[in-house]
């Protein structure tokens, strides 16, 4: 039986008994988690093999091998910034679009025709056929372009840049004093 210590993200040290017979993998996958990734952070300042570390996780191999190769880097494995990273790459992901078959052709049927996509919306929406907003098909038609897809051509004009915006300055004082820092006499003035 060994020892191994386990790092909480707080930064408290847990003592955890270990055995060395081999546990069950996970039947279903899951994401690691923070603890996992200090787990296995602490283990690998201590040495620990990856086969060992994906047994006390009970993980498979692939995944503690994966984790390190995508989170290692000249400083070494970082377990906060590799679970932020993981954080960044999950909400970058491409959603499931909301659209079956026939309602991608039909939208792609009527793209190819030059239609706008709120057009396409709305025709859908005036036949009483099932519909999409246009941002749908825009996700659609951007998922179209990353695919290696021409959808995107047959719009009539390139997607808006939204330019950042800058505070508006209009209706400010220059050099105005507060309410609060105005000398007494005032308050004694008649109106």
């Amino acid at each position: 039986m060994r020892h191994i210590e386990k790092v909480e993200p707080e930064g408290t040290l847990t003592v955890l008994p270990k055995t060395n017979v081999r546990p069950l993998m996970n039947k279903r996958y899951t994401h690691l988690t923070q603890e996992e990734r200090y787990q296995i952070w602490s283990e690998k300042k201590a040495g620990v093999s990856n086969e060992i570390i994906a047994q006390d996780l009970r993980r498979d191999l692939s995944t503690v091998k994966r984790e390190l190769a995508r989170n290692t880097g000249a400083r070494g494995y970082r377990p906060k910034q590799a679970h932020n990273f993981a954080q960044e790459r999950h909400q970058q992901k491409p959603k499931a679009t909301k659209m079956v078959a026939e309602l991608k052709d039909k939208i792609t049927d009527r793209l190819s025709k030059q239609w706008s996509p709120e057009q396409i919306q709305g025709r859908l929406k005036r036949d009483n056929q099932p519909s999409v907003c246009p941002s749908t098909i825009y996700q659609f038609i951007r998922e179209d372009k990353a695919g290696g897809g021409c959808l995107y051509q047959h719009l009539r004009h390139k997607k808006y840049k939204q330019r950042t915006r800058k505070p508006d300055a209009r209706g400010q004082i220059r050099n105005r004093v507060s309410i609060d820092d105005r000398p007494g006499i005032v308050d004694q003035k008649y109106v």
